[in-house]
């Protein structure tokens, strides 16, 4: 493939015009690495989920990239000094190739290690996660997410499935499953069922691959246990006492088959016994006790018909199709308005700090002044030689009259 060339020319056009052909060379960037885009063919998420056209033209404040680079460089690397987040934002907002990119990695960085580094923007997080993802370079943003010591960035749930699901285009089931994890260990995956759902997805695919590394497994676990937590059905239900078996919870794990046992909800899968049964295998060390109870668990389940046969490939397929599109529809229907909201508040950030300048310049001339007045007596001083003045003047007049006489 083609690399394209930054042109130079766009810091010689109007910002207006900038503006312009950066986001439609992003465009054109963006087709050639999507392919998905040429095509209806659907993965996970749809491609009305991702929503590139609302991205691609959203309203952003159009910059000179070069300019900035050299401010943003001088505040953070020369001076040292904090850097307003809606400045940084500026520049995130408006990268176009991976050499911006990487340097506004490196902003991140020195942002987060900023007295101001709290009030770095969710736009702003939103924006460069989405800007890996376009740009071709999702791994970049899972580095970046899992590293929080350095860069901080904490997006919100639909930046997180934006990532998750482009590892699951790539069919890159490890890095799906990563940032499941990281999702699981910011407990981001509570109450947001789109998440969890897509979480359990890659969860499940990774699990298929084979065995799991062992220093793996308590993440995997946890990630299973709460992608699955409080959804209810089949595949819940077995993924979630799957899940706590892997994290070493053979007591919780038994607990949930239990549940099963005593109510009439769904069934538990068959398959989801014997990972459990191959897992409990697997240690030892388990109490013999608990053992003893998982087998007799099993039994009852078995005896009472609560166990059903369907795979877990086939719940989970099942899972997708019934809920997914309605999922979906309660993100994609907010994405606009949020993009705009946050430009709003960007507008506002830029208003407020160009009337600070201006009241900070007001302030400088009036001290300036002070001091000169100061420097000089002041205005006592000056209205002390005045009035000198007039009585000498006086004095003079007052002279010249009796000498006239």
């Amino acid at each position: 493939m083609a690399s394209l060339v930054k042109p130079k020319i766009f810091n010689k056009l109007p910002a207006y015009m900038a503006a312009i052909s950066r986001t439609g060379l992003l465009r054109c960037r963006f087709t050639m690495m999507n392919p998905n885009l040429l095509s209806s063919k659907r993965t996970l998420l749809s491609d009305a989920y991702h929503a590139d056209d609302i991205w691609i033209n959203r309203e952003r404040i159009v910059v000179d990239m070069d300019e900035m680079k050299i401010n943003l460089d001088r505040s953070f690397y020369d001076l040292k000094e904090p850097v307003m987040s809606v400045e940084l934002h500026k520049y995130i907002d408006n990268v176009y190739d991976k050499e911006e990119l990487d340097v506004s990695e490196g902003y991140l960085y020195c942002y987060r290690h900023s007295p101001v580094a709290h009030h770095l923007r969710p736009s702003t997080v939103h924006s460069w996660l989405r800007l890996c993802i376009e740009l071709d370079y999702p791994k970049d943003a899972l580095k970046v997410l899992q590293n929080k010591r350095d860069y901080g960035l904490f997006p919100e749930n639909y930046t997180y499935n934006l990532l998750l699901d482009t590892f699951l285009r790539a069919n890159d089931i490890k890095g799906a499953c990563d940032v499941a994890m990281v999702m699981m260990k910011e407990e981001t995956l509570d109450n947001c069922p789109l998440s969890q759902l897509l979480s359990l997805y890659a969860c499940h695919k990774y699990l298929n691959i084979g065995d799991i590394p062992e220093d793996e497994q308590w993440d995997i676990g946890m990630t299973i246990a709460d992608a699955s937590r409080g959804v209810g059905g089949s595949l819940s239900l077995s993924y979630h006492a799957i899940g706590c078996a892997m994290t070493g919870d053979v007591n919780k794990a038994t607990r949930c088959l239990q549940n099963v046992a005593e109510t009439d909800g769904p069934k538990i899968a068959q398959e989801a016994l014997d990972r459990i049964a191959a897992i409990l295998q697997q240690r030892e060390d388990e109490n013999t006790e608990l053992l003893g109870l998982f087998e007799t668990t099993t039994k009852t389940l078995s005896n009472q018909g609560k166990v059903t046969a369907d795979t877990l490939d086939s719940l989970l397929e099942s899972e997708v199709s019934d809920r997914l599109p309605d999922l979906e529809r309660k993100d994609t229907g907010e994405y606009t308005s949020i993009l705009e909201t946050w430009h709003a508040e960007h507008m506002e950030a830029l208003e407020k700090k160009r009337i600070a300048e201006l009241e900070a310049e007001r302030e400088a001339k009036e001290k300036r002044l002070d001091e000169l007045l100061r420097a000089t007596g002041g205005i006592t001083y000056w209205a002390e030689k005045i009035e000198e003045a007039k009585q000498r003047k006086a004095a003079a007049e007052g002279k010249a009259e009796i000498e006239h006489r």
